[in-house]
């Protein structure tokens, strides 16, 4: 994958699908001699070309050589000089954080009895019983708050600034 035949023709896939063309019809000839060069079994998977519908901005971000690539897209109904920079600073939280989730709401209800399960069960270990059942539902609706602040974007708190979340750090864009 480091050798410069297989880097440019990564290079020219990326070009042609960025123009809206089939990849392998496009570059058949190169994806042989590509396949000769290496001895490798290089197989084009899939692709996905991404374009801005409406207002907003799209962003990029590759971290670790290649490991973790984030793409972002914002939207915004005003006219808002700060969205370059706001989608830039999402997609490193994206790639600090792997947030699984955009909003509380995305999450599915069988994942956070999962993770309550869980929790309670630590905790009726550490304690030796569990607390009464009307204590137990504050005590739910916290550790469920508590899980979507890890696995929710708009509710992890803001790389960038600690003091706020990814939510307050939008609305202030």
């Amino acid at each position: 994958a480091k050798t410069e035949a297989f880097i440019k023709f990564v290079n020219d896939a990326a070009a042609v699908a960025l123009e809206g063309k089939d990849i392998e019809a496009t570059l058949n000839d190169d994806y042989k001699m590509l396949l000769t060069k290496t001895g490798e079994n290089v197989k084009i998977r899939r692709s996905e070309r991404y374009q801005l519908e409406g207002a907003g901005v799209l962003s990029g971000y590759i971290h670790m050589g290649g490991k973790i690539g984030v793409l972002v897209e914002l939207a915004c109904e005003k006219a808002c000089e700060k969205l370059d920079e706001a989608a830039h600073m999402i997609c490193l939280q994206i790639a600090a954080n792997a947030p699984k989730y955009v909003n509380p709401a995305d999450v599915p209800q069988a994942e956070i009895d999962a993770e309550l399960e869980i929790k309670l069960n630590a905790l009726k270990e550490q304690k030796g019983k569990l607390p009464p059942e009307q204590a137990l539902v504050g005590i739910k609706k916290g550790m469920a708050a508590k899980y979507c602040t890890q696995i929710c974007l708009v509710k992890q708190d803001y790389v960038a600034d600690a003091d706020m979340t990814i939510e307050k750090y939008l609305d202030g864009v």
